[in-house]
């Protein structure tokens, strides 16, 4: 009789792997942002209530605003999820370039969750291009600290692929079993 190990072997390897890959490849793409506006310089932030912002914000003149350069490694949806405790921030995305002065200028996105904790959005960012995502008080006033994780959002293609690879292998053990057991 045979070992179940190498009964299991070749499918068991052939979708543990991919699946390790997977895993692999996208805990790689995650990029952490991090920062404070306490003591950074002020600009008159973009208004939120249009996406993308097309005029400044007529109360927040002067807000203290942090600013994160960064690039991706492949072309995708990407989540953006910020974690900041007692801080009720707006964050901007900027493609290329950021300049305080002109604050409407390359700008792509306004995420305003109107209050502190964690919010996330999404939004599909380029290989090659320089981001920045600029985060600041809500109010002039407001300052504080925060993290944001950028992190590629699976396409639903290559999660249905990893599930029928899953049912192959399943597929494939079910029938040595059975030959076995004839």
């Amino acid at each position: 009789m045979a070992s179940l190990a190498s009964l299991i072997k070749l499918p068991l390897v052939t979708a543990g792997t991919a699946f390790f890959s997977l895993v692999t490849a996208t805990s790689s793409m995650a990029i952490t942002l991090t920062g404070t506006t306490v003591g950074q310089p002020t600009y008159n932030r973009p208004s939120t209530t249009n996406n993308p912002p097309t005029s400044l914000s007529p109360t927040a003149t002067n807000v203290p605003f942090a600013v994160n350069n960064f690039t991706v490694a492949t072309n995708g949806v990407y989540n953006f999820n910020t974690t900041a405790p007692g801080f009720d921030y707006s964050q901007f995305l900027y493609e290329n370039n950021f300049n305080s002065t002109q604050p409407l200028s390359n700008i792509l996105f306004t995420n305003n969750p109107f209050n502190s904790g964690s919010k996330s959005f999404n939004y599909s960012l380029i290989t090659g291009t320089d981001y920045f995502l600029v985060t600041s008080g809500f109010s002039n006033t407001t300052t504080g600290a925060f993290s944001t994780n950028v992190t590629p959002v699976p396409e639903p293609s290559g999660v249905g692929t990893l599930a029928f690879g899953a049912i192959g292998a399943a597929y494939l053990l079910k029938r040595r079993f059975k030959k076995i057991a004839i």
